[in-house]
């Protein structure tokens, strides 16, 4: 199999996931399933060969698009440990709205171990385990706050095109939350196909779809999210 083939093999296995979960979700959840879209900037600097800083910043639509759901920063720090091996840690602050359309302040903290495997020439492997602290802000008092404890695990699996600079990647992702008094379960996950295709070595655009399916947490819809991210590396 040629080069050019093996990228239309991967474009065509990437268009086929997309419009299967589209389709098996419409099936599955019918008129409980919502439309979200997520777009956002993110900016990466290089401070040494082990040392990279980011700010991630996005602005996120539910309802089917029709209200806003949340928009958050989020800097962030990573170091590696070894050439497949990093740490890092964010603080993001976020401004959302509740289904009553209540303005409020919440924040995340989060501790991530991410790993890279290159298991042949152009497919790389990814995996990473955050744990993550959500409450309301620092601006409300504490005993308002509601405080939640998530380890979020991934699967990124990423294929370079050769000759094109596009990187179809799939993900599959699931939510352990950690709450007082039930212990810890499953209570999320989420399949995501996309793809992000490069203008120069520092900039590119990420376009994805994902399925995110809440099990048991009846506030929130099972939800089809559209997302385009910007990328920069200064």
């Amino acid at each position: 199999m040629t080069n050019c083939e093996k990228n239309a093999l991967v474009i065509g296995i990437d268009i086929i996931l997309v419009l299967s979960l589209l389709s098996c979700s419409n099936v599955s959840y019918g008129q409980n399933l919502d439309t979200r879209l997520w777009t956002g900037i993110e900016l990466e600097w290089d401070i040494s060969e082990k040392i990279d800083i980011g700010v991630d910043v996005q602005n996120r639509l539910e309802n089917n698009l029709n209200a806003f759901d949340k928009m958050f920063i989020e800097p962030s720090l990573n170091y590696s440990l070894h050439r497949n091996w990093r740490i890092g840690f964010s603080y993001r602050f976020i401004y959302a709205q509740d289904k009553n359309y209540r303005k409020k302040f919440e924040q995340r903290i989060s501790v991530l171990l991410g790993y890279k495997k290159e298991v042949f020439e152009d497919l790389m492997i990814r995996t990473r385990t955050a744990v993550q602290y959500d409450s309301d802000s620092f601006l409300q008092e504490w005993r308002e706050r509601n405080d939640e404890i998530i380890i979020r695990n991934r699967l990124k699996i990423e294929y370079d095109l050769f000759g094109v600079p596009i990187t179809p990647f799939i993900s599959y992702e699931f939510f352990l939350f950690v709450r007082d008094g039930t212990g810890v379960f499953t209570d999320q996950w989420r399949v995501t196909a996309g793809l992000i295709y490069r203008y120069s070595k520092k900039s590119g655009i990420k376009l994805s779809y994902a399925f995110n399916n809440e099990i048991f947490d009846n506030r929130r819809r099972d939800a089809n999210i559209f997302s385009i991210q910007y990328n920069l590396k200064l």
